[in-house]
This record gives structure tokens, sequence and C-alpha cells, in this order.
């Protein structure tokens, strides 16, 4: 059914634009190879992009020699192209593995990418036991390869690559942020390495393999096909084409490499179907071409982009209504906005073919949908732009941490862990939990509107009640989403774990947040506190959300981890939750002190 939905995405994306011709390396063809890469099948593209990301922790890498950014793809290929010998990799699990590596590089001279700063060390204390220099905050492979180590408990000094091998968790089965930061070292190196010696460029599936393996580049380039093997030839004229493109890559002959791979990529689209399993898969023109079109337009940039243009149009509105058509501009661009959020939510659905709220960032995306959504329908049913402007705000601001923030909020596919394999649960808990999250995120973004108004002085008394009603029905919507989730999500835990509560960290949490919004309805309800303090209370309970949502993901782990981890984000996020208290509480001490002001 969603794949039916996105027919008319599918048929935009076939219009990007073809390659220019010229005398140059026409790479923009190779975008749409389909490879095997992270558990799924992919354009080369997503590789590239997130290959880039693996090791250099950026989203686009400078050429070294001429200072200019290099397109993903085009980077990818020039750095598995220029690479003389791909040769086989080592094996960083076993013993020696990366020591291999090392001797590996040794072997060759090294290149502009080997002696380029790619790989970031974010960690103060690891720069300084690998002796880098003060203000050097990347490291090149060739340098990698080469450093030695201060081992922080021994003091004793010795090979990075041999050492690494030897970092082992503590007694609670945790890194510390030291040995966490030298393993993401190296494995960012081992990303780097894979690269350059085309392992990681799997470009053809091998004939009814029942697992789904495809063959590397660099093991076609190794293979002996006989007519046996390869009756039709077809084999051996991509081992042909591909050795070609890489010779006349190597040659500098941009028109021999430009024709070897338009024969290379033909033969591939007519061979692969031919070659995979009957129960396998192959990835069809439209989804291939449909998934560079999402990492080209970036539907949810597109839309913060609107959401922030309605922010700034019904803001204006809500002070001045004779600025109607400013505001008509602003309700369009928020609905605009919505509507490449539901885009892109469908994109992914469709590429991934299980619902998009898998993971930390669709969560994030998702709950900037339904924040729009309720924006949308409390704003027209109250008839205020200013609960639709706070609506556009909080919108914005969750979808610029979704697009700014890919260390913590991994944006790519990636395939289902096993235990969220049951997509009749994982919809419904986790679609109606981050909806009620949306509707808890609303009632911030309306509380703060209000505590800001009385903060400026502003006596709009008629403004603050409906503000305030608002609120109140932000938080009862929440509120009521949150309990069906969570019983929805005991019902899950029943299905996946034999269990329905296991007081896991994020289900204490979660209960933790449920009953302190309860006591806020219930406080308002028995007038045991007043708009005032319903509002400071709807406010600053978001914090436990917070908690539930992102603190125990990173923070402490748990059942609902899912490999997730990381010290980067607490800084911020706690930054977040000071400001917000010295705003409330500003607000709170400013209302005592203007008795005329009706705030309760």
């Amino acid at each position: 059914m969603y794949r039916s939905m996105a027919t008319l995405i599918v048929l935009l994306a076939t219009a990007l634009p073809a390659p220019a011709a010229g005398e140059t390396f026409q790479t923009d063809a190779w975008r749409y190879l389909p490879v095997l890469g992270g558990g799924r099948h992919k354009p080369l593209d997503t590789l590239a992009r997130d290959s880039v990301w693996a090791i250099t922790g950026q989203t686009s890498v400078a050429d070294p020699e001429s200072g200019q950014t290099v397109e993903p793809t085009a980077l990818y290929l020039e750095m598995v192209l220029q690479r003389q010998d791909w040769g086989p990799a080592a094996d960083p699990h076993v013993a020696g593995g990366l020591s291999e590596l090392a001797a590996y590089f040794a072997s060759h001279e090294p290149d502009k990418w080997d002696e380029a700063p790619l790989l970031p060390v974010t960690n103060a204390q690891l720069r300084k036991a690998l002796a880098m220099d003060d203000g050097q905050k990347r490291i090149s492979p060739v340098e990698l390869c080469k450093a030695k180590i201060e081992d922080p408990e021994s003091s004793k000094r010795a090979p990075f690559l041999i050492w690494v091998q030897s970092v082992r968790p503590d007694e609670s089965g945790k890194f510390g942020k030291f040995q966490k930061a030298a393993r993401e070292l190296s494995e960012r190196l081992w990303s780097y390495h894979i690269l350059r010696t085309a392992q990681g460029l799997r470009m053809m599936p091998i004939r009814g393999d029942k697992t789904g393996r495809w063959y590397s580049a660099a093991a076609l380039t190794r293979l002996d096909f006989d007519d046996k093997s390869d009756p039709s030839g077809e084999m051996r004229m991509v081992q042909l084409h591909l050795r070609d493109a890489k010779a006349a890559y190597l040659a500098d002959s941009p028109e021999s490499f430009n024709e070897a791979s338009d024969a290379l990529l033909a033969t591939l689209r007519e061979l692969g179907p031919k070659l995979v399993d009957e129960s396998k898969d192959y990835p069809t023109p439209g989804i291939i071409r449909l998934e560079v079109g999402y990492n080209t337009w970036r539907p949810f940039r597109v839309a913060w982009i609107f959401t922030l243009i309605a922010a700034v149009g019904l803001a204006i509105g809500s002070t001045n209504t004779r600025w109607k058509a400013v505001s008509v501009a602003g309700l369009v661009a928020l609905a605009v906005g919505l509507g490449a959020i539901l885009i892109g939510l469908v994109i992914r659905w469709v590429l991934k073919g299980t619902p998009p709220v898998t993971n930390l960032y669709e969560s994030v995306v998702f709950t900037a949908l339904g924040t729009a959504a309720f924006g949308l329908v409390f704003g027209l049913w109250s008839r205020r732009h200013g609960i639709l402007a706070a609506a556009a705000v909080v919108t914005t601001i969750i979808l610029l941490l979704a697009d700014f923030c890919p260390s913590v909020l991994d944006p790519a596919l990636r395939p289902l862990p096993p235990v969220l394999r049951s997509p009749e649960f994982l919809v419904i808990h986790v679609m109606t939990i981050m909806l009620g999250y949306a509707a808890l995120a609303l009632a911030v973004g309306i509380g703060n509107v209000t505590l800001g108004t009385y903060l400026l002085g502003l006596h709009q008394e008629e403004t603050i009640k409906v503000q305030c009603r608002f609120t109140y029905e932000s938080l009862k919507a929440g509120v009521l989403l949150l309990l069906v989730g969570t019983i929805l999500g005991g019902i899950w835990a029943d299905f996946s774990w034999g269990r329905f509560w296991g007081w896991d960290k994020k289900e204490v949490w979660a209960l933790i947040t449920l009953l302190a919004y309860l006591i806020i309805l219930h406080a308002r309800h028995t007038n045991w506190l007043g708009n005032r303090g319903m509002t400071a209370g709807a406010v600053l309970c978001f914090t436990f959300v917070l908690m539930a949502w992102y603190g125990v993901n990173f923070l402490h782990g748990g059942l609902h981890n899912y490999g997730l981890s990381g010290e980067e984000g607490p800084l911020w996020v706690g930054s977040a939750c000071l400001l917000q208290l010295a705003f409330v509480g500003a607000a709170i001490i400013v209302s005592y002190n203007r008795p005329t002001a009706k705030f309760d």
C-alpha cells in the first residue's frame, strides 16, 4: 500500500539531471549502481555518503590538494580507483588483524588520501596519549598506522593498532570514555581500509547464493571464471569492464573511463537480476532512483525551512491582525512543511520496507510530524495564530536537531534488530508513544509562549486564557496517548521478551513520566494549580520525557538501547533544560510582582 503512495515521488526522483558531456570523469551514473552494504541493498550514492561519515564524522570532504569539496560518490570512486593494489582485507576481529592492516599500509607509497587528516580524534586524553600536536584534532590514516600510544594505566608506550586490540570493558561490561574513543578511532581506520581496498564495494550478486552475498569489486578482479562457471561469458565481461575502468582512471584517461563505466554499469543492470536467488530480491531501478532522490532533496531539510518560514509569518500575524496575508502565508508554509515530513517518512518506509519509527532519528522526525499536525488542529480550532506559531517553532527545533546532529541522531537507513521485527506491535506502540510526545512538545511550545507573554508584561488576559486552555488540551491528549502506548509496550514486551513488565530502565522512566503528567492534570482539575502553575508544570515536566526518550538510550542503555551509545549530547540537553528552568522561574517571579495581571 505504501509503495503506491510513493509512485509520484519515484517519478519526480527519476527527473534528476544527467551527466554533462566533456572530457572529465563522469561519475553521476555510478550513483545509481545497486550495491550491498549494511545488511541491505542501496545505491552507491548512499554507500558513499555512509562511508564518508563513518571515516571522517563529516558529511563532506575537501580534496587535500585543491581544497574543493568533492561529491560523495566521486570521492568514493576516487579513493577506490586510485589505489593500485586492492589486495585481500585482514580480519579486524582476530588477533593481529589490525597490525596486518598497518603492514598493508607500510607496503604502499602513501597517496594524498593516506596522508590527509581524515580521522577525527575527539577525546582530549586520547590526543595526548597519541602525542598529537596542540590544536590537532584529526590524524591521517598513515600517521595512525605508525602511531604509538601511552597506556593510561601502565604508562607504557605501544603501537596503537596492537594496543587497541587489548582493550577490554570493565566489570560492568562498559568501556570508559578513553577506551571507547580509541575503539571508535580504530573502527574509522578500518572503514577507510575497507573503502580503499574495494572490499566494501559489493556490486554484483553471487549466482544462486541463498544467503544473499554479493561479490566485492576487489573479489571480482581476482576471480578466475571459465566456461564452466561462466558459460555465458557475462561474468568475465563484468571483470573486463571493471579492470578497464580502473586502468583508465589510473591512466588519467576520462574518455576511456567513461566508456568503460557505461559498459560496466549497463552489463551489471542486465546481469544483476539474473544472479540473485529466487528467495532474494534485486533492487528495482525505481527504488534505487527514489533513494538517490531522497539523498539529494532531503525532505526533512525542506520541511524545517518551511516550518521556519511559518513560524516567522504566524508570529507576525499573532502580533498584528492587519497582516492577514503574512498569516495566511505562514499557515500555508506550515502545511507544506507537514507535507514534506510526511513524504520523507513515506520514502523511508518504502526503502526500508518497515515503518519509519525504528530508531531515535525516525522517532524524532515522527514527533515533529505529530507536533505540526496537533498544532494545525488546535490552532485552527482556537483561531489563534500564537498556537500555530508555537507549533511551527517546536517543529522547526525538532527538525533542526534531526538535521544537524547526525552523530547523535543517526539518519542512516538500517535493517531492524531481530527484537524489533514484530511490525504490528512496533507500529502501534511506538507511533502512539511518539504522538504522545508530540502533544506534550506542543504543550511546551504553547506554555513558553504564554510565559513569554506574561514575562514581557503584555496584559492579554483573553489570549492567555485560551493558550492555557489548549495547553491543558495538549496535556490531556499527550497523557492519554502515553498511557495507551505504555500498555501496548507491555503487550509488545510480552510478545518479544516473554514478560509484560520487567522494570527495565526505559519502562521505569516511562512510568515516572506518565505519573508526573498525571499529577499536573490532577492538580489542575482539583484547582490545586492555577493556569500559571499548570503552564509551568507542563513545560518543566518535559524534562522527564527527555530522560525517557533520550537519556535512557544514551546514558543508561538496557533492553531498549538497541546498540545506541555515546557521550555526545548530554551537555547540550542539560544546558537546554537549565535554560528552560531559568525562563520558567523568571516568569513565575515576575508574575508575583504584577498582581494586576490575571495570569491565574
